[in-house]
């Protein structure tokens, strides 16, 4: 097996959220869906590089009080739209909890492991399946870094 003899690295490092938000704030998604191949009410979260990227996690916070459990499915995109059910792949997919919103006790916090090399252009979407999830909405980053 022939070595590597070209490592590549991360050059700029990137912290990328989703835009679609019910409450006026940027991060929350807002749209429910029960869609497995990440065609309806997906929110974009990151797009690579013109070298691709490297997408370590994405990390979810409840914004709130979220009143059932919920579904959150991640994808991946070839590039092009989202739309064509062929373009995605359901990636992973977890469990989101009911949350309550206090000033004295933290809400959830759910970090997904990606470690995820991805091609130049390619992108990662996430959707929430229920909608009483959403009351609040849960903030979702991703941290990642193009090549």
């Amino acid at each position: 097996m022939p070595a590597n003899t070209s490592p590549i690295f991360t050059i700029t490092p990137k912290v990328s959220w989703g835009t679609t938000n019910p409450i006026g704030t940027v991060a929350v998604t807002s749209t429910a869906s029960t869609s497995f191949d990440g065609t309806t009410s997906a929110v974009l979260l990151y797009t690579a590089g013109s070298n691709g990227a490297f997408v370590q996690k994405i990390i979810f916070e409840a914004g709130g009080t979220n009143s059932t459990a919920a579904v959150a499915r991640i994808f991946i995109n070839n590039g092009s739209t989202n739309g064509t059910a062929a373009n995605n792949t359901l990636f992973t997919q977890f469990s989101l909890p009911t949350t309550t919103v206090s000033n004295t006790v933290a809400t959830a916090h759910i970090e997904v492991p990606l470690m995820l090399q991805l091609p130049a252009s390619y992108r990662v979407y996430v959707l929430i399946s229920s909608s009483a999830n959403l009351g609040a909405g849960w903030y979702t980053s991703v941290v990642a870094g193009d090549y």
